[in-house]
């Protein structure tokens, strides 16, 4: 991917304030999503993710709900290639038939988002619960003391969102990829 050059910091501004999404910017410059909301924020731009409001649920509420991510839930590194970048990014989830449930979480946590799953011949209609990057983390920093089973799993994706930005080498992202990837098989 290119850099952002400052001359196109205000082209970027414009079209975010226009209603532009971040992605669509993104492609314009040839950067990642997560480079143009860095470069708004620096210039003081709040972006919708920014502003949303990540909540801290009552510690009854969060044993509650690690015990239904430990039994449900996954964490993940995501890889995505194309010709010119692979990009990394932590992502968490619940997949469930009970709707309720995972509407529950997402309004505990202010974070992710609800996808429907169609039924097959197979299964039943279900539906998945999603967080990704900094809301994933927020989620499994407040989920951790009370998990029992995804515990290490949820410590290495905390410490790989924590350490992304810092580490801006792919061999060690693939390499925390590959150590959550492992524990996800054991368990």
């Amino acid at each position: 991917m290119g850099r952002i050059r400052i001359v196109d910091d205000e082209i970027a501004e414009r079209m975010y304030l226009e209603g532009k999404p971040l992605g669509e910017i993104a492609g314009v410059f040839g950067v990642t999503r997560s480079s143009i909301s860095d470069r708004l924020r620096k210039r003081g731009v709040v972006t919708r993710r920014d502003a949303r409001i990540r909540l801290t649920p009552q510690p009854m509420e969060l044993a509650y709900l690690a015990g239904l991510f430990d039994g449900e839930g996954y964490v993940t590194i995501v890889l995505s290639k194309s010709e010119r970048v692979h990009q990394y990014w932590l992502q968490i989830g619940i997949v469930n038939t009970n709707r309720a449930v995972l509407e529950h979480m997402e309004a505990v946590f202010g974070v992710g988002r609800l996808h429907a799953r169609k039924p097959t011949a197979r299964s039943l209609e279900c539906w998945k619960w999603q967080a990704t990057n900094r809301d994933a983390a927020h989620v499994l920093d407040l989920l951790r003391p009370y998990l029992r089973i995804k515990a290490e799993v949820a410590g290495i994706g905390s410490e790989f969102q924590a350490r992304i930005r810092e580490r801006n080498n792919n061999d060690w992202r693939a390499e925390m990829k590959a150590r959550i990837s492992a524990l996800n098989r054991e368990t």
